[in-house]
């Protein structure tokens, strides 16, 4: 009876925790990352004491999916709540996982913007943007902006984000970044390849 009387956030059991697992997803799709970074504390905790939670090995690979996946949006959510500690840990999981040093260098530049390190975050980027990375989509280039912003040049992103361009003409999602800005700016002409 307690245990019906609980709440779901509360009760320790595999259904709970995959309830917890959806609902934080759902939170996170709707950018509402507070929300979802309490359900997503909840599944940690459920994955580090799994025995506690009744969770067999096999119900882990089924609540986390793409393991790597999962600990990214784990870290943008804590990230998004202003979690940064445990953001830089879930990010640190999906790299272990993964092994992609270009998203890596992405989220490690957006931990450290988060934590007023802009200098440190553009070295970071750098990185991303060295590698001829596209995996991220546009958010490298929004994050360049913001760094950017916050450096108070924001006026040099337009001849950054050309820069990266001419060492990297393959990359489509600079590539439409690059040519919205400029279309932003009025440089019609330019929009265009």
């Amino acid at each position: 009876k307690l245990e019906a009387s609980q709440p779901e956030s509360e009760k320790k059991t595999p259904s709970s925790v995959l309830m917890q697992m959806v609902m934080g997803r759902l939170y996170h799709e709707q950018e509402k990352y507070k929300q979802a970074a309490k359900r997503f504390l909840h599944v940690l905790d459920a994955l580090e004491n799994a025995d506690d939670f009744g969770l067999k090995p096999e119900m882990r690979g089924v609540l986390l999916g793409d393991a790597a996946e999962s600990y990214v949006i784990f870290g943008e959510s804590f990230l998004g709540a202003g979690m940064i500690d445990k953001a830089q840990e879930a990010f640190r999981t999906a790299h272990e996982v993964d092994r992609d040093k270009n998203a890596q260098a992405f989220h490690q530049a957006r931990i450290l913007l988060a934590q007023d390190k802009a200098k440190q975050a553009r070295e970071e980027l750098k990185k991303y943007f060295d590698a001829k990375a596209d995996g991220q989509g546009a958010k490298p280039y929004e994050l360049l902006e913001e760094v950017l912003t916050k450096l108070g040049k924001k006026d040099e992103l337009t001849s950054q984000l050309a820069e990266i361009q001419a060492g990297d003409q393959d990359n489509l999602p600079l590539a439409h970044f690059l040519a919205e800005h400029y279309q932003q700016e009025g440089q019609t002409a330019k929009a265009v390849p």
